[in-house]
């Protein structure tokens, strides 16, 4: 797991998460999207920080807006799936 890698949140941000961001980005086709399913944990700010980082960082990704989806096991927790589209 990254989390085990990167020993502080700022860390595994720098480290793992925005450089994945560049690299799906760069792997994506015209046209093509990317959609990533990331939770904030605790008081940290994944989800704010990821969609800074690529406003500012990756040009090219538009977003698109979110996909909501819940186990069937569990309906009271909702997922978000967050999706850009590459121009």
């Amino acid at each position: 797991q990254s989390v085990e890698k990167f020993k502080t949140v700022d860390k595994w941000k720098r480290g793992f998460l925005f450089p994945l961001l560049k690299k799906s980005y760069n792997s994506l086709n015209k046209r093509g999207y990317l959609a990533l399913y990331i939770t904030d944990f605790k008081d940290n700010t994944y989800i704010k920080d990821m969609k800074n980082y690529i406003k500012h960082k990756v040009k090219g990704l538009r977003y698109q807006g979110d996909l909501h989806y819940f186990h069937k096991e569990n309906k009271r927790t909702i997922r978000t799936i967050y999706v850009w589209q590459k121009s």
